[in-house]
């Protein structure tokens, strides 16, 4: 038996570089570990991206992450 459900193709990680170009913008979506999620905030400076767990807030480095479309 075979699963019709393809797997999801591992990107590269957002560089630093990568980060810097991106127009950030609302309705934006990460992936992390193959979970894909909504972006909630960026914060510039460190280059952490937020994301909603269980009503709280979790900051996650860029360079783990990978911007979907």
């Amino acid at each position: 038996m075979y699963s019709r459900i393809k797997p999801l193709k591992k990107k590269k990680p957002m560089t630093t570089n990568e980060f810097d170009s991106i127009k950030w913008r609302s309705g934006m979506k990460i992936a992390v570990d193959n979970v894909q999620t909504d972006i909630i905030s960026v914060d510039f400076h460190t280059r952490k991206i937020a994301i909603e767990e269980d009503n709280e807030l979790i900051w996650i480095s860029s360079d783990l992450v990978t911007l979907k479309k």
